[in-house]
């Protein structure tokens, strides 16, 4: 029997008055057009707290969840349904629904197939494509988790629909009982090797399996989990693609503790870890490149930091610690994610990312921030979000990119640059296109991609000690949870447009004063942060690994101010060349872009609304900053703001005018002569003497484009005078 959609008593008016209230009181234009067709009386804070505290609740709590669930960590996600985004997240959002989310299982295979809605399918009897057999097993599970977050977030009932059928399908037909999956992954090979699934896709579906359970507070997917993982006794969880991806289901087999209490997930999954052998371990944590699958690296350095938080062991935080201290000192690009194409590379200023890693990266960092309270957690998921992860998006939602770059001033059928030269796979589109380098469709990152914002969404709020909470990412956004010694409901609303402004404004409702710690993380970045309570100055204590907090009874209707001032900042790539940054933002020139379609109905990836997407530039794009280090950059580089629209990574209301000369003959290789389905973007110029006359040049936010140039060569200004004044 399936399950209906978890429905407070708060109706779709309501909340709509009430995001509205919200937008009015922080002096914003209401958040999306549908708020514009209801009808309101003018509501002011009484009638605004009135109206919240009427409807506002944190979700059930499922299982145990409050006495098992991570009981080591400093910062605990929340269980999903307690934080709501809104303004331009919300916004992202409804057009991630109205995109290539809502409409894969359309058009798009493998997302128009049954897969986990089907236990007796293989890819030989769906696809005429043919490839690696479990692929869409994996990918499907990667959008049931991401659609179906991405539902609950905004509370659409047609995604929900869809997301949740896989889902109650599989909870709802084991195989002898206990076996969650396809026959086709039942039976294990005696000698496995890289190209068996393991239980890998089992892994990536029961993250969704998982998110299902919480957001519907269903405890009979709880059970099904358990009974699977105790029935499975032909795996050792120490095999699996591209590396040992078995053993991510460490993952949920903690989750299953977490929530039940079963001490036998919580020793099935000390087991598997215990079965990593010396050499696994050293892969990871070597002080020297790496050269593993970056999506392995993201998943398997983040077990050990998950079995801290449950058993309390202080090496395995440091181990995880130590493996992602190896990305960041080897292979970081300069929108915030490493280079991984698909394996983890060097960093010049053409390296890129799969999609799949500027996620995976992101939710690893977020244990990482719960194992040990550190705000630089934070301040990198935030930068790899809004810089790679936005980049890789078009603007309408209407395709991804597969492979994504800091620098792409060329996007054709044959010009991918950093691996998988000469094919499609830096194409936007619904899904990812490999050829001719492999004869099929992978649909990589096609699915992965639905669980960018959602998962970003969901983890802005965790509670802390003594039943507090952190606001550990920002963004527009509520949260509601129970906190206090007294255990009472609170509601925070965040009003703000960041990363496009430096304010962000707290609102707190209750019904009565409450007393709890609030922590506020305050990123690196910012050197000189201001703090508000009710309009007047609040001193800021030390803050303690990034946070701080205000420990204090709030009242109902207090008003808390943070204010983060940005500064510009020059950043170096590997290469020699040079990026601006302010605060989390990277800024990018966008060429004019000249888009040209293209179907691929014979790999049954697109459709005549969903096409894949080509892009070429229209102006030009060949510039060296010109920068004088010896100068302070804030003279040389000019902040313009713009009015701040409902959709800020479309229209962007930031902008930064910097002076800069054409580098003379640095233009496209041309690997097929003039044949512009070949053309790649350059590296950066050996040579730069043969330069064009001063002008300016106006950068963007990375995350707001499309075609770009993001690290540039440096040259020097013709004059020591600034040139942007």
């Amino acid at each position: 029997m399936g399950l209906e959609p978890h429905r407070n008593k708060f109706g779709r008016r309501d909340f709509l008055q009430c995001s509205l209230a919200t937008a009015t009181l922080a002096g914003l234009a209401a958040p999306f057009a549908a708020l514009e067709e209801v009808p309101l009386p003018a509501l002011g804070p009484t009638a605004r707290i009135k109206k919240v505290l009427k409807y506002a609740r944190p979700p059930k709590i499922l299982g145990l969840r409050d006495k098992y669930f991570m009981p080591y960590a400093v910062f605990r996600e929340l269980q999903l349904g307690s934080v709501h985004p809104e303004g331009w997240l919300r916004e992202e959002l409804n057009k991630q629904a109205n995109g290539i989310t809502g409409h894969q299982p359309d058009f798009c295979f493998p997302f128009d197939r049954r897969y986990w809605n089907s236990n007796e399918r293989g890819q030989d009897e769906e696809s005429r494509n043919g490839g690696i057999f479990w692929y869409p097993w994996e990918q499907m599970g990667y959008w049931v988790d991401g659609a179906y977050r991405c539902a609950r977030l905004i509370d659409d009932d047609q995604l929900w629909k869809r997301a949740i059928e896989p889902v109650r399908y599989t909870v709802e037909h084991p195989i002898d009982g206990w076996f969650l999956g396809p026959r086709r992954l039942l039976a294990l090979p005696a000698n496995p090797t890289d190209e068996d699934p393991g239980r890998w896709p089992q892994a990536v579906f029961f993250r969704a399996l998982a998110a299902a359970a919480e957001g519907e507070n269903a405890p009979d997917i709880l059970a099904a989990m358990r009974r699977h993982y105790l029935g499975d006794t032909q795996c050792d969880y120490q095999h699996g693609p591209y590396g040992p991806r078995d053993r991510v289901n460490i993952e949920s087999l903690l989750w299953c503790y977490g929530h039940s209490g079963d001490q036998q997930m919580l020793d099935k999954a000390k087991a598997i870890w215990s079965g990593v052998s010396a050499g696994d371990l050293e892969e990871l944590t070597a002080d020297q490149p790496s050269n593993m699958h970056g999506v392995t690296f993201a998943e398997v350095s983040k077990l050990a930091a998950l079995l801290f938080m449950y058993t309390g062991d202080q090496r395995q935080k440091d181990l995880s610690l130590a493996a992602m201290k190896r990305v960041f000192k080897y292979h970081m690009l300069s929108d915030g994610t490493p280079s991984t194409t698909e394996k983890l590379h060097e960093t010049g200023a053409l390296n890129g990312h799969e999609t799949c890693d500027i996620v995976e990266f992101n939710l690893s960092w977020g244990y990482l921030l719960m194992a040990t309270g550190a705000a630089n957690f934070s301040d990198r998921i935030e930068r790899a979000l809004f810089n790679a992860g936005m980049g890789a998006i078009r603007k309408d939602w209407s395709g991804f990119q597969y492979i994504s770059c800091p620098n792409q001033t060329h996007i054709a059928r044959n010009s991918c640059q950093p691996d998988h030269n000469g094919t499609a796979a830096a194409l936007y589109g619904p899904n990812s296109d490999h050829r001719p380098e492999y004869p099929f469709i992978t649909a990589c990152c096609a699915g992965n991609v639905a669980r960018l914002l959602p998962t970003y969404a969901q983890r802005m709020w965790m509670s802390a000690a003594k039943r507090g909470l952190a606001a550990v990412l920002y963004g527009p956004s509520r949260v509601t949870a129970v906190v206090g010694k007294k255990q009472q409901t609170v509601e925070i609303v965040e009003e703000t447009t960041y990363p496009f402004s430096e304010r962000i404004t707290f609102r707190v409702f209750s019904e009565r004063p409450i007393e709890f710690p609030l922590h506020l993380r305050i990123p690196g970045w910012c050197k000189q942060p201001k703090l508000m309570m009710n309009g007047k100055p609040l001193s800021l204590s030390a803050a303690e690994n990034g946070f701080v907090v205000i420990d204090r009874a709030h009242a109902n209707g207090d008003v808390i101010t943070l204010e983060m001032p940005m500064e510009l900042a020059v950043g170096h790539s590997s290469d020699g060349g040079i990026f601006v940054e302010r605060g989390p933002l990277v800024f990018s020139l966008q060429p004019r872009e000249v888009w040209t379609p293209i179907a691929m109905p014979e790999f049954e990836i697109t459709s005549p609304e969903f096409p894949m997407w080509a892009a070429s530039a229209a102006s030009p794009w060949n510039f060296a900053l010109a920068i004088d280090k010896n100068v302070p950059l804030d003279q040389q580089v000019r902040l313009e703001k713009a009015e701040i629209k409902r959709d800020p990574w479309s229209t962007p209301p930031l902008s930064l005018v910097v002076a800069a000369r054409r580098v003379l003959g640095w233009d496209f290789v041309r690997p097929k002569g003039d044949d512009a389905n070949w053309f790649k973007t350059p590296p950066l110029p050996v040579d730069i003497t043969n330069l064009g006359p001063d002008e300016t040049v106006r950068l963007v936010p990375l995350g707001s484009t499309h075609l770009r140039l993001t690290v540039f060569p440096r040259c020097n200004p013709s004059s020591r005078r600034s040139r942007t004044s």
